[in-house]
């Protein structure tokens, strides 16, 4: 016996009937645009009206739970990724805006389940610049320095994002400056975070040395922390995790 679980956001609770035909589409792989496929989960842009009859781009995460005792013991992705947007949100960080989670149980198990956020419009390419290392056209100081602010902003408030890549964060430019969007919650964790943790989310974002330390001195200047001591245990992790990449260890 299958049975649905339901939660949407207060500005998106008329759009029940619209969501729900749409996770069916996503069901029967009709429609939607790819954004990201990883062993289960699946991400799909789609375009629905809102109630004034508008275009709305939405974007729907499907996670499928391949461990049941994970299952059983946690609450689902859809929903912890629904909770954590709200927390991010609710401290002034920016994330796409939630609309709602939906879980299908089987014999009162989640077998799968989404999560439905508006889509966050991102004109530049964070992984291109920081691991390929193209920067034409782009302001790097000022990237680098406002990137630095939004990663203080969300250590300051204790939130830890485990898997720190370029991936996981939505950029745009547009006013002179450059914003930012936090993605993918599924590793997100709410610690008071230490020294190490911090050195640990600078020096995931990017491959090569120079930006790194350019992202730090940025940091360190909102962190004031001992600037010879910050940049040391700067290039102690990036040397440690390039040596555990070579060995394919890295976390």
């Amino acid at each position: 016996m299958i049975s649905i679980e339901t939660s949407f956001s207060e500005p998106f609770v008329s759009l029940q009937p619209q969501i729900l035909k749409l996770i069916k589409q996503f069901q029967l792989e009709e429609g939607g645009t790819t954004l990201h496929q990883q062993r289960d989960n699946l991400t799909k842009k789609f375009k629905i009206k809102d109630h004034l009859g508008r275009d709305l781009l939405v974007v729907v995460k499907k996670y499928n739970n391949s461990n049941l005792l994970k299952t059983v013991l946690r609450k689902s992705k859809a929903k912890n990724s629904m909770l954590k947007a709200k927390q991010l949100l609710e401290h002034g960080i920016s994330v796409p805006e939630p609309i709602a989670f939906i879980n299908f149980y089987k014999f009162k198990i989640c077998r799968e389940c989404y999560y439905i956020s508006r889509y966050w419009t991102n004109n530049v390419d964070l992984k291109r610049i920081l691991i390929k290392g193209f920067s034409k056209g782009i302001n790097s100081q000022l990237l680098f320095l406002q990137l630095s602010q939004f990663l203080y902003l969300q250590h300051n408030n204790g939130f830890y994002q485990r898997d720190n890549n370029p991936t996981n964060i939505l950029a745009r430019r547009g006013g002179g400056e450059y914003k930012f969007a936090v993605i993918d919650y599924d590793r997100l964790k709410i610690k008071n975070l230490e020294i190490n943790d911090r050195i640990r989310a600078i020096v995931q974002l990017s491959p090569h040395l120079e930006f790194v330390m350019q992202l730090g001195k940025y940091y360190n200047k909102l962190y004031r922390y001992d600037s010879r001591d910050f940049n040391k245990k700067i290039c102690e992790d990036f040397n440690s995790r390039r040596s555990k990449y070579a060995k394919g260890t890295a976390e």
